[in-house]
């Protein structure tokens, strides 16, 4: 592995702790989040809290919880509750991560957004798997990762600009992420800082 890869490795372990301190104080708890979807999701209305089962799952930017009711018959029975993280209102506009979510969540590439406001959304669950490197030999698996791949790719969204999302986030990412980490670098220790520079 390269030197330069080394460093990018160690960034972001760096970051995914200092992300995890912050997401300790912001969760919101299992009542909390219940009394959420219960406003919102009316076939779970009259469901007693001892009858979901709540998971909290790896999220890269926001607290995210797989909530699953036990009642048999209702619909829907798994959702996905994401506790927006309000720091990255810095980093990502969310008009356009809102408009961007609700139409891939249209097709089948992405879950569909049931209720979303500033401080959460609620999704539709979406079953998926983590591809191995052994799927990677699966002449099926790849086609259909290219697919959608591509299908995501040509997706036309009606932006104000003509860049793609991924270029507005890197953009106004970049030079936010550089910012911060130069007001911050007296917080971070001695072999931390080559790092963070």
């Amino acid at each position: 592995m390269t030197e330069r890869m080394n460093k990018c490795l160690r960034f972001f372990r760096l970051i995914s702790h200092r992300r995890l301190r912050y997401w300790t104080k912001m969760d919101m708890n299992d009542g909390a989040i219940l009394d959420k979807l219960r406003e919102h999701v009316d076939t779970w209305k009259e469901i007693p809290n001892d009858k979901f089962s709540m998971k909290k799952m790896i999220g890269n930017t926001n607290v995210v919880h797989l909530v699953e009711t036990q009642v048999d018959g209702t619909t829907p029975q798994k959702i996905i509750f994401r506790q927006l993280n309000p720091e990255l209102e810095r980093l990502i506009h969310r008009p356009d991560e809102e408009k961007l979510v609700v139409e891939v969540g249209k097709t089948d590439l992405a879950p569909k957004i049931l209720v979303q406001n500033k401080d959460y959304r609620i999704e539709e669950f979406f079953h998926g798997s983590v591809l191995h490197l052994a799927d990677m030999d699966n002449s099926d698996v790849m086609n259909t990762v290219a697919n959608m791949i591509y299908r995501f790719h040509r997706f036309e969204f009606d932006w104000e600009d003509k860049a793609t999302y991924l270029e507005k986030v890197f953009l106004r990412w970049g030079k936010l992420a550089h910012e911060k980490l130069q007001g911050e670098m007296d917080q971070f220790t001695t072999e931390e800082q080559p790092i963070a520079r």
